[in-house]
């Protein structure tokens, strides 16, 4: 049974090792392994709920 919330991602171009991150939804991951200079290049080609995770983790 194919995920449906993986093929977006993929389409945008994230690396397949990025997705198990994007999945989870866990904030500390996402900003280690990408950076903020990575995670915004990310979220410029990702869907609202990374740009909204985006914004919860600078207001920290």
């Amino acid at each position: 049974m194919p995920d449906k919330h993986r093929n977006p991602i993929r389409k945008c171009g994230v690396p397949k090792s990025c997705i198990s991150i994007l999945k989870n939804w866990d904030e500390l991951a996402f900003m280690f392994y990408f950076g903020s200079r990575g995670l915004e290049k990310i979220v410029s080609r990702t869907p609202e709920l990374t740009k909204k995770l985006f914004e919860r983790s600078k207001r920290k």
